[in-house]
């Protein structure tokens, strides 16, 4: 008789999927907010805000995706392939604006969204003494600074 897997045993097969499920979903916000526009500078700031917002309004989610378990997202199919597809999404629009330097743009965007991401999840902008626009026209701000340098 074939012993049935403990939850114990289950448990990275089930964050996988639920990881999986995270990445569909932000890169469909991703694609839509990309689609809504029209000019690729406009595409790739859309994709900031759209990271950005997915990022604050589910932040258990967000910090599954890209927690312990990425690294071992090889061994989950699923896993792998969600991800994959939700950085094509910004790759595309990257490559839409300049096909020269899409991954360096690509890479850069999605480091500076992330990074933003996690600095307003931890708070970390809490005890500063300045006022900052709200977190989607900051990541706007900060993403239209880097594409003027390009």
């Amino acid at each position: 008789m074939r012993r049935r897997p403990s939850r114990q045993e289950r448990r990275p097969e089930l964050l996988a999927a639920v990881a999986a499920r995270a990445f569909e979903q932000l890169g469909a916000t991703m694609q839509a907010s990309a689609s809504a526009q029209a000019e690729p500078r406009e595409q790739l700031l859309a994709i900031a805000e759209a990271y950005v917002h997915f990022a604050r309004v589910s932040p258990a989610r967000f910090r599954l995706m890209f927690g312990p378990l990425l690294a071992t997202r090889a061994q989950h199919p699923a896993l792998d392939q969600a991800a994959a597809a939700s950085f094509a999404v910004l790759l595309g629009a990257a490559e839409r604006l300049d096909a020269r330097l899409a991954l360096p743009l690509a890479l850069t965007g999605w480091s500076l969204a992330h990074g933003l991401s996690h600095l307003l999840l931890d708070e970390a902008f809490a005890g500063l003494k300045v006022a900052l626009p709200e977190p989607e026209l900051l990541v706007r701000q900060l993403s239209a600074l880097v594409l003027a340098g390009r």
